[in-house]
């Protein structure tokens, strides 16, 4: 140690950071030998952009075999050094980050044996970033017949969108605690692999920065495993020139199947910006040792493509995992029928809570049902509703309002960008007082509307004032009144009954239910024989614990307000991202997920 190293490492192992030198005190020896003798073999360093690299060969090729032993061991019994912080970075934000670095270092950053993966905790920020950025560019792990452990090691640091992601996971991993790694050098048995298969997928959670937007995409992925990266160690046995094929999505389980055998099982996981260039397969290469993961490169991806979407509405698509999960626990034991059930009680109560009062609250099957049946409890048959010509209850309800009002009138008038203007309401309700026409009785807003478009709550205010002034109700089709909320980031009574909302239809199915909308009343008058109403008109669940356990699926963790925010994510992301065809054009898109296109003739090709 004392001929070589010291020169640039320093005399207690310390380093330097003007070489380029880390801190060697307290690393552990296995893994410092493994290192001198892949410098040795020029399996290190290699690369012509690596000058500290190059150095290092020169230094080991001197050793012999048993010099790099007592070196390694010698440097084991170190003390380990603590370190201070040399580059700015955010390590809230590094913890984060560091999820994927966790599959194999741990989530202290102690290192795991079995996997070849060094501790984390101890070394120098400076240095954790010089490697990263060494391991995105190729520099490092970009040979896999020189280093079939390295190899893993780009498309983890190729998940960092930037030198500042990389930063951050620096500064999380200076601020673990050290003395843990030193108590699990004396102790590794204990050491605990969160990552193992026993790991539920919920906190399995890996950050893909840029391709955000890809984590739902359902993926058909034809990959042919490729010569070059496939020297990592039994990695062979899955066969040159094998193809897989598989239809998941992003982050979902899967199983490799050859020749009729399940070779390995892991996850898809997309590593790079850009769409189906580059996936990646964590696997289970033995399923005795599941301790044993390793990531294969798909290099060779043959096909991708997408399965097929439709954008034509929300209905057509599928139950978010929240509300699946909870619907399946509820499908256990015996549960009291028609709401009477603890699961209804708890997630009426959950409703009161997230609006910040008292309220009643029913379910009905759907929004036609929601809609109708609220107005006809704020109605009786010689009242009329007034509403936007574009109103779902005015044009896609089938009559259903008319119906079960016993045939209260639906009188229309206009606004711009799907909204109504208090002096046309106005006009409308003040029309005519006469025994001949029918009594205005509620004015109902559609929250977020049908082109797209959010009323603010000041707008709502206005609207409520109108109605109090001719003793009407104001009704809120709150269909997507979730993606309202997320526009606005307020609380949902500053969207709804603090700006004077009586009744809102508060829409599940539109946001990740299978069925089931929640009438809230937040004017319980009109609420007294409400339950009768469900009752007559089928709309009475006898397994109610079905809805209601869908619903606190939805409202738990804000997952109703995260899909919203999603789509209306999506919604821009479509925008800015549509390509120009010839003959089409985006003639809405405003506030929320909704994206109205001109028709075209012809169909458009890919």
């Amino acid at each position: 140690m004392q001929k070589g190293c010291t020169a640039c490492h320093g005399a207690n192992a310390q380093g330097n950071r003007a070489l380029n030198a880390p801190a060697l005190a307290g690393l552990e020896a296995t893994y410092v030998l493994r290192q001198l003798q892949n410098f040795k073999l020029q399996n290190r360093g290699h690369h012509a952009q690596d000058l500290t690299g190059k150095i290092m060969i020169g230094s080991a090729q001197v050793l012999k075999d048993e010099d790099m032993q007592a070196i390694a061991e010698y440097l084991s019994q170190l003390p380990l050094l603590s370190h201070k912080s040399t580059i700015a970075g955010n390590p809230q934000k590094g913890k984060e980050l560091f999820t994927v670095c966790a599959s194999c270092h741990g989530e202290q950053g102690l290192g795991n044996k079995d996997l070849n993966a060094p501790p984390l905790a101890g070394l120098q920020d400076w240095y954790i970033v010089s490697q990263l950025e060494k391991f995105k560019s190729g520099i490092r792990g970009g040979d896999a017949e020189k280093e079939p452990i390295g190899i893993t090691m780009p498309p983890m640091a190729q998940t960092l969108a930037d030198k500042k992601a990389s930063h951050d996971v620096a500064q999380y991993i200076l601020s673990l605690n050290h003395e843990d790694r030193e108590l699990y050098e004396k102790n590794p048995g204990k050491q605990v692999f969160t990552a193992g298969p026993e790991k539920k997928r919920a906190e399995h959670k890996i950050p893909y920065h840029q391709v955000d937007f890809l984590h739902d995409v359902p993926l058909r992925v034809i990959a042919r495993f490729g010569k070059t990266k496939l020297s990592i160690r039994d990695v062979m046995s899955l066969k040159n020139g094998s193809v897989c094929v598989f239809d998941k999505s992003v982050g979902e389980p899967i199983d490799i199947v050859i020749g009729g055998k399940v070779m390995a099982r892991g996850e898809i996981v997309i590593v790079n910006e850009r769409f189906g260039v580059r996936l990646s397969v964590t696997v289970y290469l033995n399923p005795v040792l599941p301790s044993e993961r390793y990531l294969i490169l798909l290099t060779h991806v043959m096909h991708t493509e997408t399965l097929k979407y439709s954008f034509a509405s929300d209905n057509t698509s599928g139950i978010c995992p929240e509300v699946m999960k909870r619907i399946s626990e509820a499908n256990s034991g015996f549960y009291p029928a028609y709401g009477n059930d603890e699961l209804t009680q708890k997630v009426c109560n959950y409703f009161r809570e997230i609006f910040d009062t008292d309220c009643d609250v029913f379910f009905v099957f759907n929004g036609t049902a929601a809609n109708s049946l609220s107005l006809a409890g704020l109605c009786q048959s010689y009242n009329s509703v007034v509403c936007h010509k574009l109103a779902h209850i005015e044009t896609d309800e089938c009559g259903a309002p008319e119906f079960f009002s016993n045939g209260a009138k639906l009188l229309t008038t206009d606004g711009k960008n799907g909204k109504l203007e208090y002096g046309q309401t106005e006009d409308i309700i003040s029309k005519r007082q006469d025994i001949h026409y029918p009594v205005p009785k509620v004015i109902s807003i559609t929250q977020s509307t049908e082109v797209g478009t959010v009323y603010s709550p000041d707008e709502i205010k206005q609207l409520a004032l109108l109605a109090k002034n001719y003793n009407m109700y104001l009704h809120m089709d709150g269909t997507r009144f979730a993606n309202a909320l997320a526009f606005y980031g307020c609380q949902p009574a500053e969207l709804s009954w603090r700006c004077g909302v009586d009744v809102l239809c508060l829409g599940g199915t539109k946001n990740g239910m299978p069925y089931g909308e929640a009438v809230i009343f937040f004017n319980k008058k009109p609420a007294e024989y409400f339950a009768y109403r469900c009752k007559q008109s089928g709309q009475l669940a006898s397994k109610m614990r079905y809805i209601s356990a869908g619903w606190l699926g939805l409202l738990e963790n804000d997952t109703w307000l995260n899909n919203a925010r999603k789509s209306n994510e999506m919604a821009r992301y479509l925008r800015d991202r549509l390509p120009v065809y010839d003959g089409l054009e985006i003639i809405s898109l405003w506030n929320r997920m909704r994206c109205l296109l001109k028709s075209r003739k012809k169909p458009l090709k890919n």
